[in-house]
């Protein structure tokens, strides 16, 4: 269904659904924005304090543990995101996850997870680069926190970072986000301001990624202009799982 327009990188343009847009079929109007993704971010860091507080209240010590973060933060603040994605889908699209923000999974656009570890490779040399240059270290609190688990904990962290980190991550950043700058700006233009704001969230979520923007916004970059190119989220999935899959592997082994 093409809702407005063609745009010179693929199918995006013409699969989103501009605001004011009404479904023949059951009369819903489209009215969602950058309003809702940035309410879907915020809706994360209050699930993410809640989280938080329950975790606390499991733990033996004033901290909590890297095992009750992935299993107890880490739902709760993808669960907050989702829960708002899903509430502007019913109330303020076309309540479809996939007509609103191209959700769609194809088991053919799994050997796209190759790709992921290719960039993953990519993004290592940058940030070796970009460490040496400025005589900074790279000290993630999340690699960290794999890299000292086991057992179930392990499991957990694997899960959410394998799976359900870049699930909820596409679907705000190239789902809801991607997809509102593109009514606004040129394809390109849409692409590189989602791939900033993706790669500076993650700054914020952990100072400790400093060194690794450049890499993070080439990242974006790519997952951007593969949504843009298809109309849906099914490759960048794939090479966010991809990506994410080689540093849980080598963490997790190691």
């Amino acid at each position: 269904m093409t809702f407005y327009g063609t745009g010179p990188a693929g199918r995006l343009r013409e699969d989103t659904p501009p605001q004011g847009y009404q479904d023949p079929d059951t009369g819903r109007v489209v009215r969602w924005g950058l309003t809702d993704f940035a309410l879907a971010w915020f809706a994360g860091l209050v699930g993410a304090l809640i989280g938080g507080s329950i975790a606390l209240g499991f733990s033996s010590s004033d901290s909590i543990s890297p095992t009750l973060s992935f299993l107890v933060v880490l739902p709760c603040q993808d669960g907050a995101s989702l829960a708002s994605v899903w509430w502007t889908s019913s109330s303020r699209g076309l309540g479809s996850w996939a007509r609103d923000f191209g959700v769609r999974l194809f088991t053919k656009d799994l050997i796209w997870i190759f790709l992921g570890v290719a960039l993953q490779f990519v993004v290592g040399i940058l940030t070796s680069l970009v460490t040496t240059l400025f005589h900074v270290s790279s000290d993630q609190s999340v690699a960290n926190d794999l890299d000292a688990m086991n057992g179930l904990g392990a499991i957990a962290a694997v899960v959410g970072v394998v799976f359900i980190a870049p699930f909820t991550e596409e679907i705000l950043y190239r789902g809801v986000l991607l997809r509102s700058l593109i009514r606004r700006m040129s394809d390109y233009a849409a692409i590189a301001t989602s791939a900033g704001i993706f790669a500076l969230v993650h700054l914020l979520g952990d100072p400790g990624t400093a060194p690794l923007l450049p890499g993070l916004f080439v990242l974006g970059c790519v997952l951007g202009y593969m949504t843009v190119q298809t109309g849906n989220l099914s490759r960048a999935f794939a090479i966010h799982m991809g990506f994410n899959g080689v540093t849980a592997l080598f963490l997790v082994l190691n």
